[in-house]
């Protein structure tokens, strides 16, 4: 069993397995292992088929052992993710809880032209709450006819580009791809918004002066005290395009999200894309219970220093202190001390000095 799990949202349509999953084929297998599946048939004619009408909330949640989930919706407008509301089951609860009571680490990954946009015209609180949870709003339905439609010479295939943020550092930094969406017809790709404690991490062009984002993520400590992270797209994962020949926007944007959601089991992008510069990129789950990951680059080959102090500035833990290769790197702190006792609850402070590079990060370790 597959610690991802892989719902086609678009099964069958396109092709007879579905567009989207052969435009995930490839990426998936730069896993350990092929992810779980599950196919949701006649996704277009709302089928009481979804996710939730072969699971029970609790034994999805506390029994399947899933750190990553993927839906994708293809470009579908509506019947999207089920909200309970039409025939399809609520299925936006489901992963709601999935994120809230997990009792690990999660990610969950959405896709679709239009699924911010289904979801935000629902009713159906639990719409809401998904789209809450994942700190993500509908700005407009179609960035298409934002930039002039049809009359107006709007975009049809719009320049994608990675942005920094606090969350996620500068995993997305440098990544670059086309949405494809003028034939066989003009997609109304999803513009969206941050809400809550959303970042935007990917950004369609501006236009007329205002920016428009076409990726979202979150990150939270859940019910459980674990971390939820999410990454919400506006568009499908089948209308990707390579922006230069020998590239695999695809497969870097897959492994830039998986690394965001801390699955080290991946070769990250570090292999096409080397860091070029050394940073401190990010700190995860932070507030953490019980253990936090620190996640560095290196630009080139040299010594690393990564310690742990508390508020007076005492010294509680070394992590590395010693010479690494150029690449990314990663730590863990489980919270104890030199001594192997459990540290008490509070602030404490990560410092990184590498190659003249030196960088403090603030902690929040609860009980």
């Amino acid at each position: 069993m597959s610690n991802v799990l892989y719902v086609d949202d678009f099964d069958g349509r396109g092709t007879f397995e579905g567009l989207v999953e052969t435009y995930f084929a490839s990426a998936f297998g730069l896993l350990d292992l092929p992810p779980d599946r599950y196919d949701i048939n006649g996704p277009s004619s709302c089928a009481g088929n979804g996710l939730r009408s072969r699971t029970a909330i609790a034994p999805f949640v506390d029994s399947y052992g899933y750190e990553v989930i993927i839906w994708d919706t293809g470009n579908l407008t509506s019947c999207t993710i089920g909200d309970g509301i039409s025939e399809k089951p609520n299925d936006a609860e489901l992963l709601v809880e999935w994120l809230l009571n997990s009792e690990r680490n999660v990610g969950l990954w959405v896709l679709g032209d239009g699924v911010a946009s289904d979801l935000g015209g629902s009713s159906a609180p639990s719409a809401q709450q998904l789209m809450d949870a994942c700190g993500v709003a509908r700005a407009s339905n179609s960035y298409f006819y934002l930039t002039g439609g049809q009359a107006g010479g709007g975009v049809t295939t719009p320049l994608v580009t990675g942005y920094s943020c606090p969350s996620a550092g500068a995993i997305f930094d440098g990544l670059e791809y086309y949405a494809y969406g003028g034939c066989p017809i003009i997609n109304n790709f999803d513009v969206l918004a941050p809400s809550g404690g959303g970042e935007g991490i990917l950004r369609f062009p501006d236009f007329g002066g205002e920016q428009y984002w076409a990726g979202v993520c979150s990150e939270q400590v859940n019910n459980q005290g674990f971390g939820a992270r999410t990454v919400w797209l506006g568009h499908s994962f089948m209308y990707i395009r390579d922006t230069q020949p020998q590239q695999s926007a695809r497969h870097d944007l897959f492994q830039r999200v998986f690394a965001f959601f801390g699955q080290t089991t991946l070769p990250t992008d570090a292999e096409m894309h080397p860091p070029t510069a050394t940073a401190l990129v990010r700190c995860y789950p932070n507030p953490f219970n019980p253990a936090v990951r620190i996640a560095f680059t290196l630009r080139e080959k040299g010594p690393v220093s990564l310690k742990i102090y508390d508020v007076s500035g005492r010294l509680v833990r070394v992590l590395m202190d010693g010479v690494h290769a150029a690449g990314r790197h990663e730590a863990v702190w489980d919270g104890r001390n030199r001594g192997g006792r459990q540290a008490a609850s509070g602030i404490y402070f990560c410092r990184m000095e590498a190659c003249g590079y030196e960088r403090s990060e603030k902690l929040v370790l609860l009980k």
